[in-house]
């Protein structure tokens, strides 16, 4: 994390040749750490090279799942830059199923609306409501669904609302102390352990 700050720090300034040699570093001490290679995405990217930026978000998938819906988005676009357009329809036909992670589908659907339109994306929306409902999911749905002169204000409201709500609550908890936080830390506010922190996934019971 030392090395990752550093990095983070020189590609605040441009500098991706100093934040390529930090994070060289840091694979030395622990390649396994996502954190190192979420930066060698950026880097990548930064420098025109999709391919590379494709190979480090995919790691992120193998070493920790857990953060797939933080590599989602990034990944998806790193796909269609790179024109590995299969890779990529793979991926969005996989999105009906049960991900287990709302960001990973809302990352989906996004990427779905723009390939195969809204009433795709809407399909998948409503399928994945019905088989895991969330705050998240409500939202996304009833924004998409508002197709209506009639029923575009009170969708919108609603979506408005729900996501305000959403805003507010924490999105990321510390494993090692449970402090609870609404954006990402890679050193936790409450124990100052490096690396404790990890996406929180927050659903509504089934009534």
């Amino acid at each position: 994390h030392f090395h990752c700050e550093l990095a983070e720090a020189a590609l605040g300034l441009g500098d991706t040749r100093a934040a390529q040699e930090q994070l060289d570093k840091a694979l030395v001490v622990c390649r396994g750490n996502v954190r190192i290679h979420f930066l060698l995405a950026r880097v990548a990217s930064a420098a025109g090279a999709p391919h590379d930026a494709v190979r480090h978000l995919q790691k992120i998938l193998q070493y920790d799942p857990d953060f797939a819906g933080e590599a989602c988005a990034p990944l998806l676009k790193a796909l269609h830059l790179a024109g590995m357009d299969k890779q990529l329809l793979e991926m969005l036909e996989s999105a009906p199923g049960d991900t287990g992670d709302t960001r990973v589908l809302l990352a989906l659907v996004t990427a779905t609306r723009e390939f195969k339109g809204d009433q795709a994306a809407l399909l998948i929306l409503q399928q994945q409501l019905r088989r895991s409902p969330s705050l998240g999911l409500l939202a996304e749905t009833l924004q998409l669904a508002a197709g209506t002169a009639q029923a575009q204000e009170a969708a919108g409201q609603g979506a408005f609302v729900l996501q305000q709500y959403l805003h507010s609550c924490a999105h990321y908890r510390c494993e090692n102390c449970g402090f609870q936080l609404r954006n990402m830390h890679w050193l936790c506010p409450g124990c100052s352990k490096w690396g404790a922190v990890k996406p929180l996934e927050g659903k509504l019971p089934l009534l």
